[in-house]
């Protein structure tokens, strides 16, 4: 997440800055090839009078490769503000026909190799406007 005019990144790798801190590492975690849902929470010290792009990003692994549907199974963000679900969610667009991996045949190796596939957009990006009242709205960007 970023503060519009904001060089300062507020993330899993600079958690805190002057507007926000991140207290989490990472939405979803893989681990033995079993998914388990986790959150992410950024927490905005006053959000009033700001703009912030919020950016949600696929993380790639291995291990989703060898699940059939990993693909589809897009991440969910939701957003409360004051302790009140703003009662949206956004996800990032779906493509049932692009995988998140394609296979790489070597005929040197006479071996497959695994490879992100670059067709895949696993972005989003929502834009949070609060007026000076904190009065926020948003509107998927990307």
């Amino acid at each position: 997440m970023q503060r519009v005019g904001s060089d300062d990144e507020c993330s899993v790798y600079y958690n805190e800055t002057d507007y926000c801190t991140h207290s989490t590492w990472d939405g979803a975690i893989v681990q033995d090839d079993d998914y388990y849902a986790n959150e992410e929470t950024v927490h905005i010290d006053d959000a009033a009078g700001y703009s912030f792009d919020i950016k949600v990003d696929h993380l790639f692994t291995d291990e989703e490769a060898e699940t059939y549907y990993d693909h589809v199974m897009a991440g969910k963000l939701s957003i409360t503000i004051n302790g009140e679900d703003v009662g949206e969610e956004w996800m990032h667009d779906v493509d049932d026909t692009v995988n998140t991996h394609v296979y790489y045949y070597s005929e040197t190796n006479d071996d497959y190799y695994l490879y992100e596939n670059p067709d895949y957009d696993g972005s989003l990006v929502v834009r949070m406007e609060c007026t000076n009242d904190c009065v926020c709205t948003f509107v998927k960007t990307e």
